[in-house]
């Protein structure tokens, strides 16, 4: 069980939001989603990740900017 920040009493089952975030994961690339995941849960900097991939720090900038991007758009579709 995982606190909301805006709810201290109201409680999510960490299931729930492992669903949630495959849902908004949903047609992001592997690519994308690997980069994603360095920046978002390992903390990493675009050079850190740019090297250890083997690719331009542009190239990460670009593939996390289209990550983004789905994942803004996935997540308008779930509101509605």
């Amino acid at each position: 069980m995982v606190p909301l920040d805006d709810d201290v009493g109201q409680v999510v089952p960490a299931e729930d939001i492992s669903d949630y975030e495959r849902q908004i994961l949903s047609g992001v690339t592997d690519a994308q989603r690997r980069i994603y995941a360095m920046v978002t849960h390992d903390c990493l900097e675009y050079d850190e990740i740019a090297q250890r991939l083997g690719m331009t720090v542009d190239a990460v900038r670009m593939t996390m900017s289209r990550a983004r991007k789905k994942i803004r758009e996935n997540i308008k579709a779930l509101e509605k």
